[in-house]
């Protein structure tokens, strides 16, 4: 069986692995609206803080899809992202990233993605580095 990924931007819409079923269950949610990604975050399905950075700048992106979809205006798009950097109070990854993602707004859609994905990229080098540190300190012999 493939192992899905932990979070992943699939050009337009989340995937993410619901950790609240592990390690009995793999489930994997399909988060096309914010509502859905705020759900996710808050019920723990979505945890853990670098995971958190990441659905944060990924979900800026959403809300700027959902927001062309649905004809938000500027104010109601700022809205669904202040509500995505809410979503977990006192995760600072979350709203870090969402910010930062949410800078790109002006610039458009592309760029919004872009940064999401730059984030998410940073998020899997260094817990592949980190990963790798502690294999090899943990063969050391005591």
């Amino acid at each position: 069986m493939d192992t899905p990924d932990v979070l992943a931007w699939r050009d337009g819409y989340i995937e993410a692995l619901d950790q609240t079923v592990l390690p009995h269950q793999v489930r994997v949610h399909r988060i096309t609206t914010v509502d859905q990604l705020v759900d996710a975050i808050t019920t723990l399905a979505v945890r853990g803080a670098p995971v958190l950075g990441v659905a944060g700048a990924f979900g800026v992106a959403l809300a700027v899809r959902q927001g062309g979809r649905e004809g938000w205006d500027q104010a109601r798009l700022d809205a669904e992202v202040k509500r995505i950097a809410d979503a977990r109070p006192t995760a600072v990854n979350l709203r870090r990233e969402v910010s930062a993602v949410a800078s790109r707004i002006p610039e458009g859609r592309a760029a919004v993605e872009a940064a999401a994905l730059a984030v998410a990229g940073t998020a899997v080098r260094a817990s592949e580095q980190i990963s790798t540190r502690g294999a090899a300190r943990s063969r050391r012999p005591a």
